[in-house]
């Protein structure tokens, strides 16, 4: 029982890392061909964690996509998204007041 047991664990680990090295391997993707991808984020004092949300969108593997971020607050939300703005991210400034519905649709 033990030997089998120990042989269906090595064929899981080798699927295991099967697919692992898959889902590791860049994405052959033809820029001309994938439609790019916008997303749009209201953060409103959100400075204690904006620039953990700007790094996982860079970190996205889809090629073509930009982050559309209007942000304000009292805390730096705005100040400490925009030093990280470029390459893909555009960053607002959300005015107080507005809320995030009405953030988002800010002429700009």
């Amino acid at each position: 029982m033990i030997a089998l047991n120990a042989l269906k664990w090595r064929g899981d680990l080798a699927r295991a890392q099967q697919k692992k090295n898959e889902h590791d391997a860049a994405p052959d993707v033809n820029f001309d061909v994938t439609p790019k991808v916008s997303a749009l984020v209201a953060a409103w004092n959100e400075g204690d964690i904006i620039k953990e949300h700007i790094a996982s969108f860079r970190a996205l593997r889809y090629p073509n996509k930009e982050l559309i971020l209007i942000a304000g607050g009292k805390d730096g939300t705005y100040q400490t998204a925009l030093s990280l703005a470029g390459d893909g991210i555009t960053v607002l400034e959300q005015p107080p007041g507005t809320g995030k519905q009405r953030g988002c649709h800010l002429p700009h």
